[in-house]
């Protein structure tokens, strides 16, 4: 028996499980799993361990993306104005399990982006 996969958001599907290297590259091949909508292939991928339980909600390409924007954001290191290392981690306050990046939705990425900008 298989676990159900999680619902996607964009069109109701349930996703599939499929080896990290369909999802990230080959490099990634054999390293883990990762949930993929088989309709319109929106991704998330799996904690390490005996069950793939995904690292957050399925995401599309516009919500990967800022995603990454906002990861990236809250390390980069930006010397000029007078930040360091973990500043935007520090300012974000991403409090709780549910407000890990993976969790957040494409309107609270913005949100979060817009503060760590202002």
């Amino acid at each position: 028996m298989s676990l159900p996969g999680p619902v996607c958001p964009y069109d109701g599907a349930t996703a599939e499980l499929v080896d990290a290297g369909a999802v990230y590259g080959p490099a990634f091949e054999g390293r883990g799993n990762a949930w993929r909508c088989p309709e319109c292939w929106a991704t998330v991928g799996c904690k390490r361990g005996p069950l793939p339980t995904p690292m957050g909600t399925l995401a599309n390409p516009e919500l990967r993306e800022f995603r990454k924007r906002l990861r990236d954001r809250m390390t980069t290191v930006s010397p000029a104005l007078g930040e360091q290392r973990g500043t935007g981690k520090e300012r974000l306050r991403l409090r709780a399990e549910r407000e890990r990046v993976g969790w957040l939705t494409l309107e609270e990425c913005r949100q979060r982006l817009w503060e760590l900008y202002t």
